[in-house]
């Protein structure tokens, strides 16, 4: 019975890594998109600068998502017991660096907004 336990406990730490890492994404893709439209608010990072330019936001936005689900996912498969907490790390780690950027677009819009 343990075992379904920590099973069950891993699948939804697993999900919640993945969860995080969707919405970070989602949410700063949306959130500069909208941001964008405004007159007085510009990309700072050259390189997403360059992505929005070229059109290719949303495809490389894919491409980390899909990436960051199915790599740690393949390790977590194939790994000893225990070490989930640093593999899931990654996508943890890196969906709330984009829910922040995400809320600091979400504060620039509402500047401007009002």
């Amino acid at each position: 019975m343990e075992t379904a336990i920590q099973t069950s406990a891993e699948t939804w730490v697993e999900l919640f890594s993945y969860s995080i890492l969707t919405l970070g994404t989602l949410g700063d893709y949306i959130s500069t998109h909208i941001g964008l439209t405004f007159n007085n608010l510009y990309e700072t990072n050259p390189i997403a600068n360059q992505l929005v330019a070229n059109g290719m936001w949303l495809p490389v936005n894919l491409v980390i998502v899909v990436l960051g689900i199915a790599v740690p996912s393949l390790i977590f498969r194939f790994s000893k017991e225990g070490y989930y907490r640093c593999i899931l790390s990654f996508p943890i780690a890196y969906g709330i660096i984009r829910l922040s950027a995400c809320t600091w677009n979400i504060g620039l819009i509402l500047t401007q907004a009002l």
